[in-house]
């Protein structure tokens, strides 16, 4: 079986990326698969195969190349598609969608459920219509002007809130902030994303857990991150990097098993299979699901596989469980449409 790994992009984890791909290459191809690169540059072009090759080995794409390129993963007769690229066009259900103009199976939840959890607020919705607990928010977008007096009427008055723009990944324009800061740190969110999520600060310890799984999911047991700063934000992940991980969390069995049955709950309630990694935080009181990742890091540090292996599942038996899960739903999705063809011939039979 021919293997497309896409790895690489515009996105700010743009490093992570590669550093992903380097370990799901080295697993696929010791479960036996034919894996063939499809490297993007940091402008979002794709590169030729010789130079894909070459990018496993880099830190940071930066060859240009011709954005034609793209074509070459339906040239190649690919089986299935292992997309790694985070954040925006890769995450967000862009490059699945392509895939699925093209006819490619592809790792992952397909791309309505991929950009649903792309969007915080949209998540949100869901997840709290659903049963799911969630941190209490505000939004706002570029049609509605900010208010403190909405923010007071919906979370109350607090010393402090979480600014985050509804459509960014790691930790990209997260701000904590007083009330007096929020006008500013939402507007600075606003040029990032098209909508603002205003949260209530809460004091809890960050539980990560990854599912997998179709048509059914399955949880792993949870893991925990130590924040080298206040909280886990973007200068804590790629810059200072002293977070610390604690694997598995040190959580009473009954705390780490309801934990892994909310994060089964949140990823069917917005529609999430094959792949995800939920992150949650836990308070003395409550557990609050606070993102959905549909494309998690698969580096050496990296939660999601590590999870699975002090799960029972070793990286090679997880990458090969995820290609299968591709092919399934992808049939699936087949399946479906065949079945959609069928209805309306059998409506236009009626009218003869």
């Amino acid at each position: 079986m021919k293997i497309a790994l896409i790895f690489g992009g515009e996105s700010v984890e743009h490093e992570v990326s590669i550093r992903s791909a380097r370990t799901v290459y080295r697993a696929l191809v010791d479960a036996g698969y034919q894996v063939i690169p499809f490297a993007v540059n940091i402008k979002g072009e794709w590169l030729d195969a010789q130079d894909s090759n070459e990018a496993l080995q880099l830190t940071r794409i930066n060859k240009r190349a011709p954005k034609t390129n793209v074509k070459r993963i339906i040239y190649e007769e690919i089986d299935v598609a292992f997309p790694l690229i985070h954040g925006t066009s890769g995450e967000d259900g862009t490059i699945q969608g392509f895939l699925e103009i093209a006819g490619i199976p592809y790792v992952g939840p397909d791309f309505s459920a991929s950009s649903i959890a792309f969007n915080k607020d949209t998540t949100k919705r869901l997840l709290n219509e659903s049963g799911v607990k969630v941190v209490p928010w505000v939004s706002f977008d570029k049609y509605q002007p900010f208010s403190i007096d909405k923010v007071r009427e919906v979370l109350g008055s607090q010393k402090y809130f979480f600014v985050k723009p509804a459509t960014s990944g790691s930790s990209v324009g997260v701000r904590k902030c007083s009330e007096e800061d929020i006008a500013k740190a939402v507007k600075e969110a606003l040029l990032i994303s098209d909508k603002v999520l205003v949260e209530t600060a809460v004091s809890a310890r960050e539980i990560e857990c990854s599912i997998m799984g179709y048509p059914e999911v399955r949880a792993s047991q949870p893991g925990e991150i130590i924040p080298g700063r206040e909280f886990y934000d973007y200068r804590d992940k790629y810059i200072e990097e002293k977070a610390q991980l604690k694997i598995p969390a040190p959580l009473p069995q009954y705390m780490a098993d309801k934990i892994k049955m909310t994060a089964i709950k949140a990823v069917k309630a917005i529609g999430v299979h094959s792949m995800a990694r939920v992150d949650f935080l836990l308070t003395d009181e409550e557990i609050y699901v606070n993102e959905i990742n549909t494309i998690p890091g698969f580096t050496s540090i990296s939660m999601y596989p590590k999870l699975w292996e002090i799960s029972g599942v070793p990286i090679k038996e997880l990458v090969s469980s995820l290609v299968k899960y591709a092919v399934a739903s992808f049939e699936d999705r087949k399946k479906y449409k065949k079945e959609i063809e069928r209805w309306i011939e059998k409506e236009k039979s009626q009218l003869l």
